[in-house]
């Protein structure tokens, strides 16, 4: 049986409408995928879906398992240096990866695969290329809490690395309108 190839419509969301200008933002990109997948969540066959995943999520597991990335977010000195240098558009494209891969991990669905007569997810296979440098970017963050990168930074231009916005705490707090006052104590 010929295994027919799914055409995945790829394109530079920032440049195809207006070039130049700035149209949908990488973290507004996130939430185009997921939509995608939930799309794609209606296709029956667990092969096409798979496969349309894995072509929409090329791009992203590129970027996300870079050659130098993992040198980069491995250790503290170098993230805040590559913070410190990089454009607010490239600080977001870690963010941006991230919940990217949040938003379709979690919007996949199990499908029935008729063949082998088992449920499959069309996702998990790409945990492993997600997982490894996920787990060295956390370590690394919060290694930046160590007294010495601490004090340094709090001195420093980067000090709002180590804050913590306030609609950060209210979800924390458990509080999912954020734009709800907090009820008074």
């Amino acid at each position: 049986m010929a295994r027919k190839k799914i055409k995945l419509i790829t394109f530079d969301l920032d440049d195809t409408v207006w070039p130049n200008k700035k149209v949908i933002l990488d973290a507004e990109k996130a939430l185009l995928y997921e939509m995608l997948v939930i799309v794609s969540n209606s296709k029956p066959n667990f092969e096409d879906q798979k496969m349309f995943v894995d072509q929409m999520l090329e791009q992203p597991l590129k970027d996300w398992n870079l050659p130098g990335s993992k040198e980069i977010i491995s250790s503290s000195q170098k993230l805040i240096e590559m913070l410190q240098a990089s454009s607010a558009d490239n600080r977001w494209k870690i963010y941006s990866l991230l919940q990217i891969f949040h938003c379709v991990g979690k919007r996949t669905r199990l499908k029935h695969d008729r063949q082998n007569n088992v449920k499959r997810h069309p996702f998990i296979h790409n945990w492993p290329r997600i997982l490894p440098n996920t787990f060295v970017l956390i370590k690394t963050i919060h290694s930046i809490w160590e007294p010495k990168f601490r004090e340094k930074l709090e001195q420093s231009q980067m000090c709002w690395i180590q804050r913590i916005a306030p609609l950060e705490i209210r979800s924390a707090m458990g509080f999912e309108d954020h734009y709800v006052n907090i009820p008074e104590a």
